[in-house]
Parts: C-alpha cells; structure tokens; sequence
C-alpha cells in the first residue's frame, strides 16, 4: 500500500496552522524531501493560500527562509520548489523586517527567466513518492548533504546550531511520513568540550537520600492515562511514604451515617485503596459491613452493592495499600461472623484488593515492589491512548469504533469499557 495513502488520516488530524511551523523547520533544516512532502500536504488540503504564513516562533515566512540562506544547490532547488506553489517575498512597502535577509541570489532567481528543464525537474519531484524524492536527493548531492544555514539566526536559543554536523541520510534511513509526521530524526554531534569539576559542583549534584525521596514524591511517574471523574484520585500505590494524616477515624462520629458519609465525600483524597468482597451473606447490611472492617486499622468506609444480576458484594474504602494488605490477611476465606462457619449454604469471604483509579493489585506485592514494575507501555503507545468519560451507561464498544473512527478517521481499539461504581455514566 502507498505510505502516502497511509497517513492521509493521521496527517488530517494536525491542525492547518501548525503545517507552515513544519515546512519552515523543513526549510531551515534543508531538508528538500520534507519540504516536498509539506507542500503536497498543503495542496492536497487546498491550503496553498497560507503558504506564506510566518512561523509561529520566529515571525518568518518559509520562503524568506529559504532565500536568506548562502548559495548552495540545495538552497537554489528549495526556492525554485516553493515558488511553484505560489510562495514569494512580502511587499518591499510591508513593515517585515525580515526582507533584509534575502539574498541577492534568491531574487535573481525569483525575478529571472525561468529554465524549461528546471520547471521540469521541480514538478517531477512533486511527482515523486517521498522514498523517491529522498533517494534522488543522495544521487544528486550526493550522501553527505550539509544543510545550508540562515546568514544571521534570528532566535538567540539557536545561535551555533548551524555550525553542528548533521547525520547523513543513510543514517536516517528512507523518509517516509511514518518518519516525518512531527519532524525528521537527525543526530547531532555537539563539538567536545572539558569538564572541571570542583568541590563545591560535586557539594550541588549529589543529592541526600531525604532530597531524593523529597522529589521523587513531588514527581510520580505517570500511568499512561488521565482520570477525569472527581470520585476519584490517581494512583498513589507509587509512593513509598504513606500520608497517616489522612486517615479518617469515623467512629468519632458515633452511629450518625448521614454525617460519615458526608466526611468521607469531603475526603476522597483520604482513601488509597479498596477491598472487594464475595461470598457476602443476602441479608448483610451497611452497617454490619461497617462494624466487622471498623475495627481494622486504615479502615474510611464500606457499603454493600450488587452487580447488575443482583449478586450482592461488599465495598471497603481504606487509607492505605498496607492497610488493604492487613485486611487482607486477617478476612480472608473466613467468615464474617464465627457463627456462619456452621451455615453449610454460606462460603468463605473473598476478598480482591484494588488501588483508589480501580487496578486490581496482587496482596503481596508492597509498594516498592510496584514502583518497580510500572506500566512498561511503549511511548507510542501511551502517545494514541485516548480516554472518553461521561458517556451513556448502555453505550458499546461497536459505537464507540464507529464515533472515533468518523470523527479522528483512524482505526481504533476499545481497551476497557466500564460503567460508574454510582452507575452515572460510563467511560472507555
């Protein structure tokens, strides 16, 4: 299949004013087969009256780019492929201060008589796939191309960048959009330079162990997805320390339900994990849930559920994964009462541990172990994650493919698909 009939669905999802910031990065950088591909994007969009756009960064225009750079073959080729999509200089009576940098070769160019065979070879590069355009780039300058850099840089930030060796487009490999959807890969060699290390450099880099903690707690590594419902808070089973102040002791509420429940809607952040609980007896209540798991330490809340073919189950809020782990290990596959050992239709509890976002979490696994052994996604992988909430609680994964694949026009996977402990909405 063509690679450019490929990405016609990813490259429509980049906004229209971000194609004149890549083809001036493509400009800048000389890199003819990029600027080829941009401006085809362009004209496949019918977007060749904003060719003339300034970038967003340095206020210039991809054309005034490309005729500000020394003479070079490729410089001349970038120009003369530009002016054929109707790219020019702005008004000499336009307050840009940017005219200035055009070379005079590049007027000469743009004001002179234009050569048949030159006409010819610019609209058969745009002809060309974009793997051809690249390989008639390495024969015709050859497998060394130096980017010819701006006479005078603009931005402070890239002053000395032109003087870097580029990799080599063998290096690079083939360019494909699959390769230029954000920008190419280059390498960069940075000229060496001598590093003196002093007492008081070393007495700044080393860090002690409470510094260490300090920002490790202040930057938790991320899980890959957003959580956008307020009844819940993001994982916290990746720090180490655990937060004793937060812990909620209810019984200083006495039997008042109505006011415990609004203590714990007040302090969500309190709760740090949750038990399932199976194997629960028809006629347990709340409150008899709440007696038995009060007495644990960690303990927020419990209530009983039931799933939608009516099997009931318990749900225990805790202040912590130690506090999920000792719960654990004291309930279950017992009983919830010592005089249910002797009722042959009721079965041991069961009992799942869960974090606070809902990951179900193996009992004996601490959480150093868990900090350890993070979500190993690969980048671009967490990149197309998509998280959607509020949606229909009778919605299917079928409706969900059919909306994103109309509206983003790329091929999607329903990975979960869940409804609301409270049954308001559901999200995938």
């Amino acid at each position: 299949m063509d690679v450019d009939h490929e990405q016609e669905g990813v490259d429509q999802l980049m906004p229209d004013d971000e194609l004149v910031d890549e083809l001036f990065e493509a400009v800048k950088a000389s890199d003819v087969p990029a600027v080829v591909s941009w401006l085809k994007e362009f004209e496949r969009r019918g977007r060749l009256s904003s060719i003339n756009d300034v970038d967003g960064i340095t206020g210039i225009s991809p054309f005034v780019a490309a005729a500000a750079k020394e003479a070079s073959p490729v410089s001349f080729l970038l120009v003369r492929l530009l002016a054929a999509k109707g790219a020019a200089l702005p008004s000499a009576t336009s307050p840009s201060r940017w005219l200035e940098m055009v070379q005079p070769w590049a007027i000469e160019i743009i004001e002179g008589e234009k050569q048949a065979h030159e006409a010819a070879e610019v609209e058969q590069l745009f002809k060309m796939r974009d793997s051809e355009v690249a390989a008639w780039c390495k024969a015709r300058f050859g497998p060394e191309i130096t980017p010819a850099p701006l006479v005078r840089d603009v931005e402070p930030l890239h002053i000395g960048f032109d003087r870097l060796r580029v990799a080599s487009p063998a290096f690079v490999g083939p360019f494909t959009r699959s390769t230029s959807a954000i920008s190419r890969p280059i390498e960069l060699v940075l000229p060496p330079r001598s590093v003196r290390f002093s007492p008081v450099v070393e007495h700044q880099t080393v860090k002690s162990e409470e510094e260490q903690d300090q920002v490790f707690e202040e930057q938790p590594p991320s899980l890959g997805f957003i959580d956008l419902t307020l009844s819940r808070t993001p994982s916290p089973l990746l720090q180490i320390k655990e937060e004793d102040e937060n812990v909620i002791d209810l019984t200083e509420f006495g039997d008042d339900d109505d006011v415990k429940q609004e203590v714990v809607r007040f302090n969500a952040s309190a709760v740090r994990a949750h038990l399932r609980i199976a194997n629960l007896p028809s006629s347990c209540t709340d409150s008899e849930l709440r007696d038995v798991f009060s007495a644990l330490p960690g303990f927020v809340d419990a209530s009983i559920e039931k799933t939608r073919k009516g099997e009931v189950f318990g749900f225990v809020s805790l202040s912590s994964f130690a506090a999920a782990q000792h719960a654990f290990a004291v309930m279950h596959e017992r009983y919830l009462r010592s005089e249910h050992a002797l009722d042959p239709s009721l079965e041991p509890l069961q009992l799942r541990v869960y974090s606070a976002d809902g990951q179900a979490l193996e009992p004996d696994v601490g959480p150093i172990e868990l900090i350890k052994q993070p979500y190993h996604l690969p980048a671009a992988q967490l990149r197309r994650r998509l998280y959607l909430g509020a949606l229909r609680t009778d919605i299917t994964g079928e409706e969900i493919l059919n909306l994103v694949h109309t509206v983003a026009g790329v091929p999607v996977e329903v990975r979960v698909l869940k409804v609301a402990r409270d049954e308001s909405h559901a999200f995938a």
